[in-house]
């Protein structure tokens, strides 16, 4: 064999080593840089979970002082990178028309701010009583319904009023005890009036689920508005006809983090 072929044979076999190496180094970082990925999506997915458990506890716990008059309650949220805040979130308004009186009853638009867990795009957050799940995909899912009562001839409305004295937001990797103390509970002078019919309008940025939980209760509801509640927010508007007994209960409950 002559030397020219047996060099050619050498570079040969020295092109097909390094192909044979780029694509077994291009293989481990493909499979590297999906596993990877997939590993952080897994971790940020079970994070919003048990963000999503720990505020279930949490609206338990404000049931207590909502429906059974406890003075305080205290929660444990994991924050694992994310951040927890008191916002500007929803405004709650009740409007009926008296059938003897001809007159209208309303309880104007009222801030009632929510608690927020925000990781990524997704969110999970107290709201009027109510815990809602936006992965980002603009609309929410309605993982706990508010305290909120519809009945034949009957509606109890508690209208929770979220407020902060103190720090309204803290982030990072740690365990957060949440305390949450009763500060204010009023009865709407409207109590026991009878009504032609009333209206519920909820200005929101989850229009979709709060529409489906009244819908689900019984309401009449029209589409979600887009921009036209409160503060460009979407308005959810609905009514329950021939209300003989409406109930409005005003509870303020203070929120800090240590």
């Amino acid at each position: 064999m002559s030397e020219t072929n047996g060099g050619d044979r050498g570079v040969s076999e020295a092109l097909s080593f390094v192909l044979v190496f780029a694509l077994v180094i291009g293989s481990i970082a493909i499979v590297y840089t999906v596993g990877l990925g997939g590993l952080q999506d897994a971790r940020d997915h079970e994070r919003i979970n048990n963000a999503e458990r720990a505020f279930e506890v949490f609206g338990e716990n404000l049931d207590d002082i909502v429906l059974d008059g406890a003075p305080s309650r205290s929660t444990q949220i994991r924050m694992s990178d994310a951040t927890l805040s008191v916002q500007e979130a929803a405004y709650v308004e009740i409007t009926g028309t008296n059938p003897e009186t001809g007159e209208n009853y309303t309880y104007p638009p009222q801030q009632v701010r929510s608690l927020a867990f925000e990781s990524g795009d997704s969110t999970v957050s107290y709201t009027g009583g109510a815990v809602v799940r936006s992965d980002g995909d603009g609309d929410g899912v309605m993982v706990r319904e508010p305290p909120f009562l519809f009945e034949d001839d009957r509606m109890v409305l508690p209208i929770v009023r979220l407020s902060s004295g103190g720090s309204v937001a803290v982030s990072g990797d740690q365990v957060i005890q949440v305390r949450t103390e009763q500060v204010l509970r009023r009865n709407d002078p409207v109590n026991g009036t009878e009504f032609d019919s009333v209206e519920v309008n909820v200005s929101t940025d989850n229009p979709g689920a709060w529409n489906r939980y009244m819908e689900d209760s019984g309401m009449e509801c029209e589409e979600p508005d887009p921009g036209a509640g409160e503060d460009g927010l979407a308005l959810v508007s609905c009514e329950h006809e021939d209300v003989e007994q409406l109930r409005v209960v005003v509870i303020r409950i203070d929120v800090a983090f240590e």
